[in-house]
């Protein structure tokens, strides 16, 4: 091998190696996107949602919310029109009146800079497909009990007295199709635990009440 032909296969492999590089960069890259998105919250009480960086609507939302959130005509009748009822395991029955948050914007913002509600009165996000559900406090004015919900309306975890204005994450733990936030406190004043259902169109389960 002569001189030329060496210095020419010597630029092939430092070109192999610089975009071998490259390569591995851009691979890494990619996968730290992706886990930074799964782990961010839906609204500022959705913290594993919080996929738009506004400040206005930063409440609390899911990690992947934003990507499997309803289509708004798929709104159930919207606002605070809609019934949903909560059967315990002991057969006692509960019945909320709730705001349906089903694309991005409406669970960015969840029940940020509210005052108060009335106290059988709640907030409904429902997302298109089951994922670890993370929430937070930011922005949000009063106590509310974070209720995770199951694709078949079953309660799966609820985290009481979730503080006003406090960043910290609140994980669903296990992944959830929805997640139903009320009144700080009231889940305890009804005694209302994981196992019990919630009846809703959003969970398709109405006629099973």
């Amino acid at each position: 091998m002569n001189r030329e032909e060496w210095n020419h296969m010597d630029k092939g492999l430092n070109m192999l190696i610089k975009y071998k590089r490259y390569i591995v960069l851009f691979v890494l890259g990619f996968f730290c996107i992706a886990f930074a998105v799964q782990t961010m919250p839906v609204s500022a009480q959705d913290y594993g949602m919080q996929m738009f960086p506004d400040d206005s609507v930063s409440e609390s939302i899911e990690e992947e919310g934003a990507k499997d959130a309803l289509p708004e005509d798929r709104n159930f009748g919207g606002g605070f029109e809609h019934d949903l009822l909560i059967k315990t395991e002991d057969g006692r029955h509960y019945t909320f009146t709730v705001e349906l948050a089903l694309t991005p914007p409406q669970q960015q913002k969840g029940l940020m800079f509210r005052k108060e509600m009335p106290e059988m009165h709640g907030m409904l996000f429902v997302f298109g497909s089951e994922h670890i559900r993370s929430f937070w406090m930011k922005d949000t004015l009063i106590p509310l009990d974070i209720i995770f919900v199951e694709k078949t309306g079953r309660i799966q975890h609820i985290h009481s007295m979730a503080k006003p204005l406090d960043e910290s994450l609140i994980t669903s733990g296990e992944p959830s199709y929805a997640v139903l936030e009320i009144n700080g406190g009231m889940a305890g004043k009804l005694e209302l635990d994981a196992g019990d259902y919630i009846f809703h169109e959003a969970f398709r389960n109405t006629n099973l009440e």
